[in-house]
C-alpha cells in the first residue's frame, strides 16, 4: 500500500488514530494479532473497484490473508433520522439473517466465526415499541451483525454490516458493496415494510438450513435451494443498482455454505 501511495508508514497504525475516511489506513487488528486494511468512503466508482483490486493484489502478493472480518458501513443519512427506517433495517436483517450470513460466509470451504458479529438481539416487545433512536436494540454492543453504536441522531450517521468476512476477491466485495447499500435503501422504503413483516413471520433463525443439513434433510432441487435468496432479492430489486447484483448475489449464494447455529458447535478463532 505504500508503495501504490496510499499510506505513509508501511507499519499499521492504531484503529483509534483513524478519523480521516477520505483516506487509505493500514491498522493494527488485535483479535488475530494482525492487521487490516480500512478504505476511504467508497460510492461504488469503476476508480474505487479498481483501487480496490490494486489494494487486494498487493496484500495476495505479500502473503497475506483474509482473516478478520470484511465489515462494510454504509452512511444512514437519507434516514433523516427516522427510527422506523433503523428499525425496518432490523426487520430486514432478522427476516434474511440465515441467508445473509450465508452469503457473509467465507468462499473457500471455512465457516465464519460471527462471536464479533453475532445475531442482534429483537426487542422484548417488538420492534414497533421503539419509538426513539435511543431505544434501539444494542446501542452500545458493536460485536452484532448490524451494528447502530455509530447512530448518533447527527449528519454522518452510518451502520456497520459485520457478518461480512474476510476476503481478497475484488468480486466478492464488489458483490458485497453493492448489497450492503441495497439494504440501506430498501430499508429506508416505507413501501416494502408489509413484504418485511411477511418474510419476518415465515423466517428461519441462524442456523435452521446448516442444522436441516446436517440431518440429511436439505433440499434436493436447485429451485428450493435459491428460494431463501429469491426471496431477499424480491424483497430489495426496486433498490438494486442493476441486474448484475442479482448474479453476482447468485454467484456468491453458490460459492458459500449455511453457517451453523451460532449456539452450537464453535468454529476455529480468527475466522
Amino acid at each position: 500500500m505504500k508503495e501504490l501511495g496510499l499510506i505513509a508508514n508501511s507499519l499499521p497504525i492504531d484503529p483509534g488514530e483513524v478519523s480521516d475516511y477520505t483516506k487509505w489506513h493500514y491498522v493494527n487488528e488485535p483479535a488475530n494479532n494482525g492487521a487490516e486494511i480500512v478504505t476511504p468512503i467508497m460510492s461504488g466508482t469503476p476508480e474505487d473497484y479498481r483501487l480496490l483490486g490494486e489494494v487486494l493484489e498487493a496484500v495476495r502478493d505479500n502473503g497475506g490473508i483474509p482473516n478478520t472480518g470484511g465489515h462494510i458501513n454504509v452512511g444512514t443519512d437519507l434516514f433523516k433520522n427516522d427510527v422506523a427506517a433503523y428499525t425496518h433495517l432490523l426487520e430486514i436483517y432478522e427476516a434474511n439473517a440465515d441467508t445473509l450470513h450465508r452469503l457473509g460466509n467465507h468462499h473457500d470451504g471455512q465457516s465464519r466465526n460471527i462471536s464479533m458479529a453475532q445475531p442482534n438481539r429483537k426487542p422484548a416487545s417488538g420492534y414497533a415499541s421503539i419509538t426513539s433512536l435511543t431505544e434501539l436494540p444494542d446501542p452500545d454492543d458493536k460485536y452484532v451483525a448490524v451494528n447502530l453504536t455509530h447512530v448518533k441522531g447527527q449528519r454522518g450517521d452510518r451502520v456497520e454490516f459485520r457478518f461480512w468476512s474476510g476476503s481478497l476477491d475484488l468480486a466478492v466485495w464488489q458483490a458485497r458493496m453493492e448489497l450492503s447499500r441495497t439494504l440501506v435503501n430498501a430499508a429506508a422504503d416505507a413501501s416494502l415494510r408489509s413484504k418485511t413483516k411477511q418474510q419476518l413471520a415465515n423466517s428461519k433463525p441462524l442456523g435452521a438450513h446448516h442444522e436441516r443439513a446436517r440431518k440429511g434433510d436439505a433440499p434436493q432441487d436447485n429451485a428450493a435451494e435459491l428460494a431463501p435468496l429469491v426471496e431477499l432479492i424480491d424483497l430489495l430489486e426496486p433498490h438494486l443498482s442493476s441486474k448484475a447484483v442479482k448474479r453476482q448475489a447468485a454467484q456468491l449464494f453458490a460459492a458459500t455454505d449455511w453457517l451453523p447455529d451460532p449456539l452450537g458447535t464453535p468454529v476455529p478463532a480468527g475466522r
